[in-house]
């Protein structure tokens, strides 16, 4: 996951979600599930897939509204809307 917090912080969101699907595959039941989905949203807002970010966003906070992650998800898809 840092690898791709790293990809996505130098502006790289398309290499983040690579990085991001290999940690899926990887780790298929991850202890870090919910901040790599975090990751996930931010890195799709940041490569113009907004449907996809809303989808997988919206999905999670449904799910999850009070996880800690919750408010970083929650502003990656206030930032799609701008």
């Amino acid at each position: 996951l840092d690898g791709a917090r790293s990809l996505l912080s130098s502006g790289r969101p398309a290499e983040a979600l690579s990085a991001l699907t290999a940690y899926e595959k990887a780790f298929p039941r991850p202890v870090l599930g919910e901040e790599a989905l975090a990751l996930k949203v931010e890195a799709l807002v940041r490569a113009g897939r907004l449907p996809e970010a809303a989808s997988l966003g919206n999905a999670f906070l449904e799910r999850s509204p009070s996880s800690p992650v919750a408010s970083r998800v929650r502003r990656s898809l206030a930032a799609a809307k701008k």
